[in-house]
């Protein structure tokens, strides 16, 4: 597969967080920051993101999947919803392949479908698209009764997170 990448956007620092401390501690910082020519603000953004990293899993998963059955849908047939955690994180329309399962079939909504050119094959395959985030689409049991299908829901979920996963590390 080949994905081109493109120039991720730089989110304005905009908000600002407060923490109460007392004069000494305060004092302690600002003087430790200067004898290192650091800038206390950048030290403290420095600190933040850190902390961010290391308990990163604790927002959840960067790629959100949700597979249901809404009312109205035939047994064997799903609603799929998949969401950023940051939509920021994918500013711009971004495609990505439609996992081929056994005896599953992903369709996209109209306004998330777009086709994925499969290097290997030389064929253009349908795609999703990612816009603003956002991807929307139905998944259905193909030619089996959904309880004698041989892929389960939760393989559906983990081959859809892959492969917009896969696309995201190439916008970075």
């Amino acid at each position: 597969m080949v994905v081109t990448k493109m120039p991720a956007a730089k989110p304005e620092k905009t908000e600002y967080l407060k923490a109460r401390v007392d004069d000494g501690i305060k004092s302690d910082f600002e003087e430790i920051c200067r004898s290192l020519s650091i800038k206390p603000a950048e030290q403290l953004r420095e600190l933040v993101l850190a902390f961010i990293a290391k308990e990163e899993k604790q927002l959840g998963e960067r790629v959100q999947i949700r597979i249901s059955r809404p009312e109205g849908y035939m047994h064997g047939a799903w609603r799929a919803e998949i969401k950023l955690r940051k939509p920021e994180e994918c500013p711009y329309p971004a495609v990505f392949p439609l996992p081929k399962l056994e005896r599953r079939m992903i369709r996209c909504d109209p306004e998330y479908h777009a086709a994925w050119f499969d290097a290997v094959t030389q064929l253009h395959e349908p795609a999703g698209v990612l816009n603003g985030g956002i991807w929307r689409g139905d998944c259905y049991s193909n030619g089996i009764a959904e309880s004698d299908n041989p892929t389960p829901l939760e393989e559906v979920e983990k081959a859809l997170r892959k492969n917009i996963e896969m696309v995201l590390e190439y916008l970075r």
